[in-house]
């Protein structure tokens, strides 16, 4: 397995920057997009119920692309979103998005027990240090807003 991951750490490399711009992206979509349904949804309160069924129901159906953007819209929480568009960009190598998902799958068709193991444990340590990097800003910001009180 560190014979692969030194043959071929490229690519890899190559699929880590992929999902990183699939979650960037996604993310900046979801904010812009969450943005303009808030403000609808501040002045229109009708709109609040059937906006949280509508998402609901959505969000349901993870074979859906637009998974990753509706997640921000469900009431997750930041890290939360963040981390579990990690795992749907993961997920989204399947429609041929690109991302470290390339490399699980590869290693799925081809019965490349490497791949697999090497896409899984990116992908996981890309949520892994997302969340408790987030984490940590979050605790940071708490206590310096907390002192300034």
């Amino acid at each position: 397995m560190i014979n692969y991951v030194m043959k071929y750490y490229d690519k890899l490399l190559t699929a880590l920057f992929e999902h990183l711009q699939l979650v960037v992206l996604s993310m900046f979509f979801s904010l812009c997009v969450v943005s303009i349904l808030l403000v609808f949804c501040i002045y229109f309160h009708a709109l609040q119920n059937l906006f949280v069924s509508i998402t609901s129901m959505l969000y349901s159906i993870p074979s859906l692309a637009m998974f990753a953007i509706l997640i921000p819209l469900t009431g997750l929480g930041k890290t939360t979103a963040i981390v579990s568009t990690i795992g749907i960009g993961t997920i989204a190598a399947s429609i041929n998005a690109g991302g470290l998902g390339t490399i699980l799958f590869d290693g799925l068709r081809t019965l490349n027990t490497n791949k697999i193991i090497i896409g899984s444990i990116l992908s996981a340590s890309l949520a892994i240090v997302a969340h408790y990097g987030l984490r940590g800003i979050e605790i940071k910001l708490d206590k310096k807003f907390s002192e300034s009180k």
